[in-house]
C-alpha cells in the first residue's frame, strides 16, 4: 500500500484545487467526447485529419480519467492511499495513453507534411486502411512498451517508507523509494519525437522540467505543478487547440446549433 502527499498540504486551498480541477475535467470530457461525436455525425469529416484527432481526442479521454478522478476524491480524504497493484496499473496506464498522444502527435505531422508536400497523391497515400493501421500498430506499440516501464520499476525493491511525495504514481517518486540503485532506470525514461508546436510546447516543457533535469530534492512542488500541465491541463487543451480553431468544425458547429431546437 502507497500513501500520495498530494498537491499541498494546505487544507484551505483544497475546496478551490477540487473545483477548479472537477472544471477541467469536465471541460476536458465534453470537449473530447463532442469532438469525437462531431466527426463521428458528419460525412465530410470522415477525412484522415479528423480521424486523427478523432483518435486524439479520444486518447485524451481515457488519460484524464486515469488520474484526476483519484486526485479529485484525495483532495477531501483523510488517507491518500493506492494498493500496490493500483499503483502499478495506474503507471501502466498513464505511460501507454501518454506514448500514445506523443505518437498520435507526430502522426498527424506526418499528415499535414502529405497533405502540404504530395496533394495531388493525399488520397493515394493517406487511405482510411493506413490510417486505421497507423493508430492501431501505434496505440498497441505503446501499450506494449509500458509494460516495460512497469516491469522495470516495480521490479526494484522498495524498502522503508511508503510515502509517495506526488499525487499519483509516476516514475521519479517511485525511484525515490527504491533500495537499489536506478542510474540505469532515468537514462532510458524518456524519449521524444517533433509534433505540433502549441501541445509540444505545453505538453513536453513539462515533462522535460520532470524526468530529464538534474535530480534534487529542492524540486518536488515544482515537479507537482508541471504535472499538472500534461496530466489534466494538456487533454483540456488539445480539442481546442486542434478542433474548436479549425473553421470546418466551428462551420459545422453554427449549423448544428441553428438546425437545434434551442435556437429556433
Amino acid at each position: 500500500m502507497f500513501e500520495f502527499s498530494g498537491l499541498s498540504d494546505d487544507k484551505e486551498l483544497m475546496p478551490f484545487f477540487f473545483m477548479f480541477f472537477l472544471l477541467v475535467y469536465m471541460v476536458t470530457i465534453i470537449g473530447n467526447l463532442g469532438m469525437v461525436a462531431i466527426v463521428y455525425a458528419f460525412s465530410s469529416l470522415h477525412t484522415p485529419m479528423y480521424f486523427f484527432l478523432s483518435s486524439l481526442s479520444l486518447v485524451d479521454l481515457f488519460y484524464s480519467s486515469v488520474i484526476t478522478p483519484n486526485m479529485l476524491f484525495n483532495f477531501f480524504s483523510a488517507r491518500k492511499s493506492i494498493s500496490f497493484l493500483g499503483c502499478a496499473l495506474q503507471l501502466y496506464f498513464f505511460c501507454a495513453l501518454a506514448s500514445t498522444e506523443i505518437i498520435l502527435l507526430s502522426t498527424m505531422s506526418y499528415d499535414r507534411y502529405v497533405a502540404i508536400c504530395h496533394p495531388l497523391h493525399y488520397t493515394l497515400i493517406m487511405t482510411k486502411k493506413k490510417c486505421f493501421g497507423l493508430v492501431l500498430f501505434f496505440t498497441s506499440l505503446s501499450f506494449l512498451q509500458s509494460i516495460a516501464h512497469v516491469c522495470c520499476v516495480f521490479s526494484l525493491p522498495f524498502c522503508g517508507s511508503n510515502f509517495i511525495d506526488h499525487f499519483y504514481c509516476d516514475i521519479p517518486p517511485l525511484l525515490k523509494l527504491s533500495c537499489s540503485t536506478n542510474s540505469l532506470r532515468r537514462q532510458k525514461a524518456f524519449s521524444t519525437c517533433s509534433s505540433h508546436i502549441i501541445c509540444v510546447l505545453t505538453f513536453f516543457t513539462a515533462i522535460f522540467f520532470t524526468y530529464l533535469r538534474p535530480h534534487s530534492g529542492a524540486f518536488e512542488i515544482q515537479d507537482k505543478v508541471a504535472s499538472i500541465f500534461y496530466t489534466t491541463m494538456t487533454p483540456m487543451l488539445n480539442p481546442l487547440i486542434y478542433s474548436l480553431r479549425n473553421q470546418e468544425v466551428k462551420r459545422i458547429l453554427v449549423q448544428a446549433m441553428q438546425k437545434s431546437r434551442w435556437f429556433r
